[in-house]
C-alpha cells in the first residue's frame, strides 16, 4: 500500500508493505516480507511485541521517511515518520520517529598481491 505522494525508485522490491505519505525508497532497496524460518511475522513497537499471525509482512514506513539506495529491511520492520535511513543500511525492528540511521563503513585500499598469478594475462600488458 502506497499513500499519497509516496515514491519508489528503480529496481526495488516492495513486498507486503505500507508506505506513508510522501515517503520514498531509493533505488535497489528491498523490503523482505517473509522470515527465513517461515514463522509468522511479529512487529516490535517500543517495548511491545505484536504477533501478527501473518506469514508475510514487510515494512511499515512512516510519513515523510526516506530509505537511501540499497537499503534492506527485515520482515516486520516499523520505521516512524520523518526518518532517514542512509544508503546501504540494513534495518530491522522499530525505529522511532525523527531518527537518522547513518551507516559508517571503512574501506582499505591495498596493493594487489595477486598480480604474479595473472602476469601472463592481457590485463597486465604494458603499453
Amino acid at each position: 500500500i502506497m499513500m499519497e505522494g509516496a515514491k519508489i525508485a528503480n529496481h526495488c522490491f516492495l513486498g507486503d508493505s505500507i508506505i506513508g505519505k510522501k515517503a520514498r525508497l531509493g533505488g535497489h532497496s528491498e523490503t523482505a516480507n517473509r522470515r527465513f524460518d517461515q514463522q509468522p511475522i511479529e512487529f516490535t513497537y517500543r517495548d511491545f511485541k505484536i504477533q501478527t499471525q501473518m506469514p508475510k509482512l514487510g515494512l511499515v514506513l512512516g510519513d515523510g521517511s526516506r530509505l537511501g539506495g540499497g537499503v534492506f529491511t527485515a520482515p516486520g520492520t516499523m520505521i516512524g515518520y520523518n526518518c532517514f535511513i542512509s544508503t546501504m543500511a540494513f534495518v530491522s525492528g522499530y525505529i522511532p520517529p525523527g531518527k537518522f540511521i547513518k551507516v559508517q563503513m571503512e574501506t582499505d585500499m591495498i596493493d594487489n598481491r595477486f598480480s604474479k598469478e595473472l602476469e601472463h594475462s592481457k590485463l597486465f600488458e604494458r603499453v
